[in-house]
């Protein structure tokens, strides 16, 4: 497994390797320019705006709540989870025959 940023790391990659042919290059992010075609990078969507915009209902809520006691009763404790999903693009293949 190799860790690259995507501007300095893949230019780099693509002198020395042929992606996908040669090696497979998945992203973390999700980011728009992963779906660029110049780019066009396999990733994993972790949804980080839903993320962000659950947080501020969390704080809103907390902010909201009226029945915070001195002695710290009444503190929420918030467990969410996330389904990830893989965004298949043009940085991955299927591995070549040794």
């Amino acid at each position: 497994m190799i860790w690259l940023h995507w501007e300095y790391g893949m230019p780099w990659l693509s002198q020395h390797y042929k992606v996908p042919e040669d090696i497979s290059v998945i992203g973390c992010d999700n980011l728009l320019i992963s779906s660029m075609k110049a780019i066009d990078f396999t990733t994993v969507e972790h949804y980080t705006p839903k993320k962000g915009e659950d947080a501020c209902g969390i704080l809103l809520e907390k902010i909201n709540s009226r029945t915070v006691s001195k002695r710290g009763k009444g503190n929420m404790i918030h467990h969410l989870e996330y389904e990830l999903r893989l965004v298949l693009r043009g940085s991955t293949g299927y591995p070549r025959k040794l």
